[in-house]
């Protein structure tokens, strides 16, 4: 079977183009087919399953109403 792939979805397409979203999977249990650990939607907001580790500093954390976590972006 597979043990990750990377996978890139339309999310949203018309006739002057397309907005898509890029998804990872990954094995997590060695008989079972890869599940969705993170995405990168097409709204730019990147969404990830389980927890997420981090050397160094955030810059910028805040908590959202519904009790999650949200680290503000910037740009490129």
């Amino acid at each position: 079977g597979e043990a990750a792939k990377i996978q890139v979805t339309v999310a949203e397409g018309g006739d002057d183009g397309f907005k898509g979203n890029m998804q990872f999977f990954t094995a997590v249990d060695k008989t079972a087919a890869p599940i969705e650990i993170m995405r990168i939607a097409a709204d730019g907001n990147v969404h990830i399953t389980g927890s997420l580790k981090i050397t160094g500093t955030i810059d910028s954390i805040g908590v959202d109403t519904d009790g999650t976590s949200t680290i503000d972006g910037g740009s490129f």
